[in-house]
């Protein structure tokens, strides 16, 4: 249900616009959607309720049908019985009655757990936890997917961003060209001075170029990865995350521990006792009654009916070993998570870090934007007045668009840092496992 709603979400941002926007969050969901190992998803869901369902069955009863057939060398004798019961079999007449040589049955024998130590109980708690784990590897790769496609995405945002900014230098390049091509006609500018503009017009349109084929890329990178045709579509800046995600290897180190934790509880269960109904039932010769079938060497049918208590006690050779082994890698367990928060920590200090930074960087980006705009306007009057010549007035089209895009790219880069951070658990944490 999950998928179909993820599906049918994507195809309907597509359907009611030709001009569709694209969000950060839809490119993650499509990617996730039709990347390859999301059908392990379904793989993991049928094979734990197939195990469920097998350790479930383990409570009904065991039947076994089976016959057999045999010659025996030496038989029962009646004369024998006789001897050894002595004159009470003088009062038997069993004269000439011996057993046959032949034996033959055909039996059935039911079983019923009535007390399993637990047994079937871990198996379920086992097949469901183990279920767990293979979601939460899944996720890790999830996880890794989803960081490319944020930072593809916001890779085509900052390109985006530059080409905007060069075109927007080329319009006041182009505008003024136009201007000094007026006062060139009127002979009061230098040919190299136009040329010059001229030359820095053409460079501006190959910028442009080189920025447009390199969108292109990226946006087809993004377009694989997501199984979107994002030629063309707006991808709409994000918002700043309300949340910083937690990463999916906790999950991951939580369900192994917690497999390692059933595997512990089971070193008991293996000691626990057994308890089973037996009813064993066959019809063949000789029966249970082996006088009446000395007598009439007739077939008859016979049954048992009982409990059997088992107490396995084998396990207890290697348990001790087995519970160190099980320790040691809970041990391996609380080190990869310890790892995993030092890389956290050393990752998010330079997030941090580079956030602060960009936050202190914008503040002065608009100061400075400003400032480099009057100085750009000021320099376009005074070329008009014939003060200024081509050069200076380009460097200060160019200081500029320079801090125009340095503004731009600062604020993209800042988002793209709030969406690196990621949330860790430290060794106090109430969510590690004990």
């Amino acid at each position: 249900m999950k998928k179909f709603c993820t599906t049918l979400s994507v195809i309907m941002a597509f359907a009611f616009s030709a001009d569709a926007s694209v969000t950060l969050q839809q490119c993650r969901d499509s990617a996730r959607m039709n990347y390859p190992l999301v059908s392990r998803y379904d793989l993991i869901q049928a094979t734990k309720e197939c195990n469920v369902h097998n350790a479930s069955l383990a409570w009904l009863p065991r039947l076994e049908i089976g016959g057999s057939g045999a010659w025996l060398s030496n038989t029962t004798d009646a004369k024998d019985l006789g001897e050894i019961l002595g004159k009470l079999g003088e009062m038997i007449d069993m004269a000439g009655k011996n057993e046959q040589p032949w034996q033959y049955k055909v039996n059935a024998t039911l079983a019923q757990s009535v007390w399993d130590g637990g047994a079937s109980a871990f198996y379920k708690k086992m097949a469901r936890a183990n279920a767990d784990k293979d979601k939460a590897e899944l996720e890790v790769s999830f996880y890794e997917l989803q960081r490319q496609v944020d930072e593809v995405f916001f890779s085509i945002l900052l390109l985006e961003e530059r080409l905007k900014q060069a075109q927007g230098r080329m319009q006041v390049l182009e505008s003024n060209l136009a201007k000094m091509q007026s006062v060139f006609d009127e002979g009061e500018l230098s040919a190299m001075d136009l040329k010059s503009m001229e030359a820095e017009v053409k460079e501006a349109r190959q910028q442009i170029k080189l920025i447009e084929n390199n969108i292109a890329s990226s946006r087809l990178s993004l377009s694989l990865l997501t199984s979107m045709d994002l030629s063309k579509e707006e991808l709409i800046v994000p918002t700043v995350p309300e949340t910083i995600p937690s990463r999916p290897e906790y999950a991951f180190i939580e369900s192994s521990q917690k497999i390692l934790e059933l595997k512990m509880k089971k070193l008991n269960v293996d000691l626990s006792p057994k308890i089973l109904f037996l009813a064993d039932a066959y019809y063949g010769y000789p029966g249970r009654n082996i006088f009446k079938g000395l007598i009439d060497h007739n077939p008859s049918f016979n049954m048992f009916l009982g409990l059997q208590l088992k107490f396995d006690l084998s396990p207890l050779y290697t348990r001790k070993n087995d519970k160190a082994l099980i320790t040691n890698q809970i041990h391996e367990l609380d080190l990869q998570r310890d790892l995993l928060n030092f890389k956290i920590r050393l990752a998010n200090t330079g997030v941090n870090q580079e956030i602060e930074f960009l936050r202190q960087t914008l503040e002065d980006d608009t100061e400075i934007l400003q400032l480099r705009t009057d100085v750009r306007v000021a320099a376009e009057e005074r070329l008009e007045s014939g003060i200024i010549d081509a050069s200076d007035l380009l460097q200060k089209i160019n200081d500029e668009a320079h801090a125009s895009l340095q503004k731009s790219i600062h604020q993209i880069e800042l988002l793209q840092a709030l969406y690196r951070q990621e949330d860790g658990i430290t060794e106090n944490s109430d969510n590690k496992p004990k």
